[in-house]
Protein backbone atom coordinates (compact mmCIF):
# COMPACT_ATOMS: atom_id res chain seq x y z
CA UNK A 1 0.00 0.00 0.00
CA UNK A 2 1.35 2.98 -1.17
CA UNK A 3 1.97 5.68 2.12
CA UNK A 4 0.78 9.25 1.65
CA UNK A 5 2.24 11.86 0.30
CA UNK A 6 3.85 14.71 2.47
CA UNK A 7 3.08 18.15 1.79
CA UNK A 8 5.64 20.71 1.70
CA UNK A 9 5.08 23.99 4.16
CA UNK A 10 6.76 27.13 2.56
CA UNK A 11 8.23 29.88 5.21
CA UNK A 12 10.16 32.89 4.62
CA UNK A 13 13.21 34.15 6.77
CA UNK A 14 15.32 37.38 6.97
CA UNK A 15 18.90 36.14 6.31
CA UNK A 16 21.87 38.91 5.78
CA UNK A 17 21.41 38.34 2.20
CA UNK A 18 17.60 39.59 2.37
CA UNK A 19 14.37 37.47 2.40
CA UNK A 20 14.41 33.44 1.50
CA UNK A 21 11.54 31.52 1.15
CA UNK A 22 12.19 27.34 1.71
CA UNK A 23 10.20 24.42 1.64
CA UNK A 24 10.19 21.90 4.93
CA UNK A 25 8.74 18.46 4.24
CA UNK A 26 8.49 16.28 7.75
CA UNK A 27 6.93 18.04 10.76
CA UNK A 28 9.47 16.92 13.20
CA UNK A 29 11.81 19.65 13.93
CA UNK A 30 14.43 16.96 15.77
CA UNK A 31 14.96 14.73 12.73
CA UNK A 32 18.09 14.20 11.20
CA UNK A 33 18.15 17.49 8.09
CA UNK A 34 18.84 17.22 5.09
CA UNK A 35 19.16 20.89 3.02
CA UNK A 36 18.61 20.36 -0.64
CA UNK A 37 20.26 23.33 -3.30
CA UNK A 38 18.39 23.52 -6.87
CA UNK A 39 20.84 24.83 -9.90
CA UNK A 40 20.98 28.27 -11.91
CA UNK A 41 19.00 28.70 -14.25
CA UNK A 42 15.29 28.48 -14.66
CA UNK A 43 15.13 26.56 -11.29
CA UNK A 44 13.55 26.52 -7.88
CA UNK A 45 13.72 24.34 -4.68
CA UNK A 46 9.95 22.95 -5.70
CA UNK A 47 11.01 22.00 -9.17
CA UNK A 48 14.17 20.53 -8.51
CA UNK A 49 13.62 18.85 -5.26
CA UNK A 50 9.46 18.42 -5.42
CA UNK A 51 9.64 14.78 -6.02
CA UNK A 52 12.21 13.81 -3.82
CA UNK A 53 11.19 15.83 -0.43
CA UNK A 54 8.71 13.66 0.26
CA UNK A 55 10.01 10.81 0.01
CA UNK A 56 13.54 11.55 2.35
CA UNK A 57 10.43 13.31 4.60
CA UNK A 58 8.73 9.51 4.89
CA UNK A 59 12.02 7.64 5.36
CA UNK A 60 12.82 10.14 8.82
CA UNK A 61 14.44 12.75 7.50
CA UNK A 62 13.77 16.65 8.08
CA UNK A 63 13.99 18.58 4.39
CA UNK A 64 14.39 22.11 4.25
CA UNK A 65 14.89 23.39 -0.16
CA UNK A 66 15.19 26.95 -0.20
CA UNK A 67 14.38 29.09 -3.14
CA UNK A 68 17.81 31.06 -3.71
CA UNK A 69 17.73 34.79 -3.66
CA UNK A 70 16.35 35.86 -7.19
CA UNK A 71 14.50 32.50 -7.56
CA UNK A 72 11.18 30.92 -6.92
CA UNK A 73 9.38 33.03 -4.10
CA UNK A 74 12.23 34.01 -2.74
CA UNK A 75 12.96 37.74 -4.10
CA UNK A 76 16.06 39.31 -5.57
CA UNK A 77 18.44 39.85 -3.11
CA UNK A 78 19.64 43.88 -2.74
CA UNK A 79 23.17 42.92 -3.77
CA UNK A 80 25.08 41.15 -6.79
CA UNK A 81 24.67 37.76 -6.45
CA UNK A 82 28.04 36.29 -6.61
CA UNK A 83 29.77 32.99 -5.68
CA UNK A 84 31.47 34.29 -2.36
CA UNK A 85 27.56 35.76 -1.59
CA UNK A 86 25.76 32.55 -2.02
CA UNK A 87 28.37 30.24 0.03
CA UNK A 88 27.77 33.36 2.77
CA UNK A 89 23.79 32.72 2.55
CA UNK A 90 24.13 29.08 2.48
CA UNK A 91 25.68 29.07 5.02
CA UNK A 92 23.29 31.77 7.03
CA UNK A 93 20.56 29.85 6.01
CA UNK A 94 22.12 26.66 8.18
CA UNK A 95 21.78 28.53 11.21
CA UNK A 96 19.39 27.77 14.04
CA UNK A 97 16.74 29.63 12.52
CA UNK A 98 16.58 26.96 9.44
CA UNK A 99 18.20 24.01 10.79
CA UNK A 100 18.20 22.92 14.15
CA UNK A 101 20.20 20.05 13.85
CA UNK A 102 23.35 18.54 11.92
CA UNK A 103 22.98 19.38 8.06
CA UNK A 104 24.32 17.10 5.61
CA UNK A 105 23.58 19.73 2.11
CA UNK A 106 23.22 18.28 -1.76
CA UNK A 107 22.95 20.47 -4.59
CA UNK A 108 21.34 20.11 -8.22
CA UNK A 109 22.96 21.86 -11.08
CA UNK A 110 23.32 21.08 -14.93
CA UNK A 111 23.63 17.25 -15.49
CA UNK A 112 23.39 16.29 -12.18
Amino acid sequence: MPQPTVEPTRTTVDLPCGKVSYLTWAADSAAPTVVLLHGGGVDSAFLSWGGIGPGLAQAGYRVIAPDHPGYGQSPQAPLPVTQERLVAYVGSSSTDSVCRTTCSAACRSAGV
